[in-house]
């Protein structure tokens, strides 16, 4: 298991309740990280296609108080939306290209019907998640999370030394350098509130320096007011459908299955810096985060604006901070949507130099792969999984940096090859996929959640043990296995006495059995402290029979994994094949 962040980095986790100055502060510097991805990116869209004045300072507000809410709606859990965690929604730069393109055809109201339109795959694929358990596992979304890091990090250095003349380079390396070292200095060796602060400083200290050198801009920000209303210039939706525009909509539904993956990396990522103890990933939160990304961009599209998505910056600066409280999110949407009204927030945000926004983003954007590495290792380095990070990286790296063949690509689906996150996700979830779809000997059996359904069970594990012809000791550990974790399940009596099924999976691999026993129907709690421990057994005649199977079963079994999606519990372990035979 990935280890959590100690209690010395982590000063509030996301169901703790900090202070009201130290929330309120966290929430605007959070606002500040994200704002200027979150207003930049459509204005990317607004400016190719020459949009009028009174139409962009709309999406601008669309933009800003659509992440405003999606944020607020993934902070704060409604239901089964939302994943509960300190995690900012903003625009996606990922639909920068196909966004364009929608928007040379239709205008802002197309790319706005084709957001609606693909938000539903992110809802259905959060739906049937549990169906997708064994292919979007901890290692493909690790491995996404690198693969943003990789797409966005030339991003950040990009920003660094956009629109410098030649004699500028200098003081702008300087500038970019001194912000990176005040705000790592902070997060080292300051305590609580100046490590909290770290980037504020390090933003201030740039924005110092930048100013010095003659580097700052914010003529622009005078000529406008500090509250105003936007003009009401909704573009409205468009309804009328061409092939070509048939073949964006396919567009834009590939890139938003993307991002849903990248969501569930950034959830996991969210999750495990987020939490004292960690153990395991909460996959109904993962889920809930879906949906509210799916919402979010649905909630884009009908004020005409790019997609949401998830910014994987909280992560980093989670980890920088040792903030990671919900109500930070509460403070944080809530400053955003205000912002929304405040049109010399927008420009103030738009002139900010940028030697220094370039370096505060490299700082939160390098942390990532931390993460990432953490997610990774929270499973088994085997054969398979080492095969998915480094392929899928590899593949993202290459494509990314146009290492392969550039020239044959076609135009029409550049956008996409040419992007290191899609093309590594897609690889990583086509690998996961591959692996679980290889033939091998599996077997599956259904049984009443009931004592009596035991000797039925010992039957079937028996005969598949001969069909595959394991050996003596290995069909004596399938045996014991699969009977303890049944009982073990049975004595967890339900709230209910309604009648359950319990479904039984065994695979046999080249070194191990793999099984996985699913508890559906049922509202009880699994006691993961009791099935995840791996404690020296006591006296035997002091411990109870069921705390002698779970003995039995982590002295037999590897690998044991407990996951609760949407109310059935998914139990899975390895039996690994090469143990000594018993006399």
């Amino acid at each position: 298991m990935a280890s959590s962040p100690k209690s010395g980095s982590l000063l509030y986790a996301h169901d703790e309740n900090p202070p009201f100055r130290e929330s309120l502060f966290s929430g605007l510097q959070m606002v500040l990280l994200v704002a200027g991805p979150i207003i930049v990116t459509p204005l990317i869209v607004t400016r190719a296609i020459g949009l009028d004045m009174e139409t962009t300072r709309w999406v601008v507000f669309a933009t800003i108080i659509g992440s405003a809410l999606a944020t607020f709606l993934q902070v704060r859990r409604v239901g089964p939306v939302g994943s509960g965690l300190l995690i900012f929604m903003g625009t996606s730069g990922s639909y920068i290209a196909v966004g364009l393109d929608a928007a040379m055809i239709g205008g802002m109201a197309l790319v706005g019907t084709l957001a609606i339109l693909s938000a539903p795959v992110q809802w259905l694929f959060a739906y049937y998640f549990a169906a997708f358990r064994r292919i979007i596992t901890p290692t493909v979304g690790g491995t996404v999370v690198l693969l943003v890091g990789l797409t966005v990090l030339p991003i950040a250095t990009g920003i660094m030394q956009q629109g410098l003349a030649p004699e500028q380079e200098g003081a702008a390396l300087g500038v970019a350098g001194l912000t990176i070292g005040v705000i790592l200095f902070f997060a080292i060796i300051g305590r609580r509130l100046l490590r909290l602060f770290s980037p504020l400083l390090g933003l201030g200290s740039g924005l110092i320096a930048a100013a010095v050198f003659g580097l700052t801009d914010f003529s622009q920000v005078g000529t406008v007011g500090w509250i105003g209303l936007p003009p009401m210039a909704w573009p409205g939706l468009s309804f009328s459908f061409s092939p070509e525009i048939l073949a964006l909509l396919v567009a834009f539904m590939i890139i938003t299955l993307i991002g849903a993956v990248e969501s569930v990396g950034d959830t996991m990522a969210t999750e495990e810096c987020s939490s004292r103890n960690f153990r395991k990933v909460d996959y109904n939160r993962v889920r809930g985060g879906l949906y509210a990304d799916g919402f979010g961009n649905a909630i884009a599209g009908a004020l005409c604006t790019l997609p949401n998505t998830t910014y994987a910056i909280s992560i980093s600066t989670i980890r920088v901070t040792g903030m990671a409280a919900r109500r930070v999110g509460y403070y944080g949407a809530a400053i955003l949507g205000l912002f929304a009204f405040s049109p010399k927030f927008s420009a103030a945000v738009i002139a900010l130099p940028g030697p220094v926004l370039g370096a505060y983003l490299f700082v939160v954007i390098a942390l990532l792969f931390v993460s990432g590495i953490k997610l990774c290792a929270s499973e088994e380095l085997s054969f398979e999984n080492g095969l998915i990070i480094g392929i899928s990286f590899a593949m993202g790296f290459v494509f990314d940096n146009e290492m392969i063949f550039p020239d044959l690509i076609p135009a029409a689906i550049a956008p996409f090859v040419n992007n290191g996150m899609a093309v590594g996700g897609v690889t990583a979830i086509g690998l996961s996929l591959m692996f679980n779809l290889r033939p091998r000997p599996r077997g599956r059996i259904v049984l009443s959640a009931h004592k009596p359904s035991i000797p039925e069970l010992s039957t079937y594990l028996s005969e598949f043990a001969k069909r595959v012809n394991l050996s003596r000791q290995a069909a004596y550990d399938l045996q014991l296995c699969g009977e303890e974790v049944f009982l073990f399940l049975l004595n967890s009596p339900p709230e209910d006495t309604q009648e359950h099924f319990i479904d039984i999976r065994v695979e046999k691999e080249e070194f191990y059995l793999w099984l996985e026993i699913i508890d559906s129907k049922d509202p009880r709690e699994i006691d993961d402290e009791a099935l995840g421990k791996s404690a020296n057994w006591p006296e035997v005649e002091e411990a109870k029979l069921q705390e002698l199977g779970l003995y039995l079963l982590h002295q037999t079994a590897e690998e044991i994994r407990h996951r609760e999606i949407a109310g059935t519990h998914f139990i899975s372990f390895q039996i690994p094949l090469d143990r000594p035979q018993r006399k």
